[in-house]
This record gives C-alpha cells, structure tokens and sequence, in this order.
C-alpha cells in the first residue's frame, strides 16, 4: 500500500517487527511513531477505523507484541500525507 501516491492511499497496514520485547503499550507506540495523539487512535478504534489483529481484544491498551497487524483507514482524514509519511510511506 505504501508504493502508492499518499493522495491516492485510504488506508495502512502495518505489521510490527520488534527485535526485543517491550513493556510499551501499543497506543503509546503508535501515538509517537505516527504523530498522533492516543485518544484519537482510541476514536479509530471505536469507530473500527483502526483494526488490530488477530482479533486482540483491547490491544492498544497492551504491550506490543511483535508480528501484530494493524490497519488503519485514514480516508477522509485531512493529515493523511502526514501520518502516510511518518508510517515510512
């Protein structure tokens, strides 16, 4: 997904590769990496546009667990450039 234009992008998948194991909540990971705030990953969630996999239940509440899935629909979302870029797009 990330070969694409980020005009043209609706969404990220992303999928962590952790070399060590982390007592860091997946929310706060997130949050930093991607420049946004964690009440609105927690407002993705809600709103399933931000799925964690497989089917962890309150996972940005958890440590991050290497292999984990994520996949956030950024469409209509006016930073999506930005949260594109800082994803590594």
């Amino acid at each position: 997904m990330l070969g694409d234009r980020p005009e043209n992008i609706a969404a990220i998948e992303l999928q962590l590769g952790l070399e060590v194991p982390t007592a860091l909540r997946l929310d706060r990971l997130l949050a930093s990496q991607l420049g946004i705030s964690r009440s609105r990953l927690q407002a993705w969630e809600e709103k399933r546009l931000l799925v964690v996999g497989p089917d962890w239940a309150k996972a940005l509440r958890k440590p991050a667990r290497a292999g984990t899935a994520i996949r956030i629909d950024l469409a209509g979302e006016s930073d999506r450039e930005a949260v594109i870029s800082a994803a590594g797009g």
